[in-house]
């Protein structure tokens, strides 16, 4: 007797295009981290602050990238005991406290991967280069020059030379 195992096919976006977030519904309280979330309020007098960019995602079926204009949010897929997939956030990091996003290794780990260097000093890994396409990591890359008005920029050339860093 053969058992045959089938996997229900959901329909859902490919890994690595950007993930749709529908607008919050008026009425809905809508936390302030949530992507896609845009708060617009009258000011005094009537006026209403220009638009917000829209938060950019890039993700695959192990990780999920958010950036808008406020911050950087970095999650990851984890698989629950029930055997679902839910989504745990490893970073959430506003660009104020972000001086400069590198590629590179450290001395005991010959993995390439991305580091936020931030302002207090030091740096946190975020996630190993490997884990997006090189097209995943230009979008990427373009979103956050355009989510800091070009302040932080994620130089790519890096990714696949590391070294150049501690050697300059």
């Amino acid at each position: 007797m053969r058992l045959r195992w089938w996997r229900r096919s959901r329909s859902r976006p490919r890994p690595g295009s950007s993930v749709p977030v529908p607008p919050p519904r008026p009425g809905d309280s809508v936390p302030s981290r949530h992507p896609g979330a845009v708060a617009v309020r009258g000011r005094p007098g009537g006026a209403v602050p220009a638009p917000r960019a829209e938060p950019v995602t890039v993700w695959t079926e192990a990780v999920q990238f958010t950036c808008d204009r406020d911050g950087f949010v970095l999650r990851n897929s984890r698989r629950t005991v029930t055997g679902s997939v839910e989504w745990v956030t490893y970073a959430d990091l506003r660009w104020s406290a972000v001086d400069r996003m590198i590629f590179d290794t450290t001395p005991h780990d010959p993995v390439v991967a991305l580091y936020a260097c931030l302002s207090g000093g030091g740096r946190r890994h975020l996630a190993d280069a490997g884990r997006l396409r090189k097209a995943d990591w230009e979008r990427l890359a373009a979103a956050i020059a355009a989510s800091t008005g070009e302040r932080v920029v994620l130089d790519l050339s890096t990714r696949d030379n590391p070294r150049s860093i501690r050697d300059s």
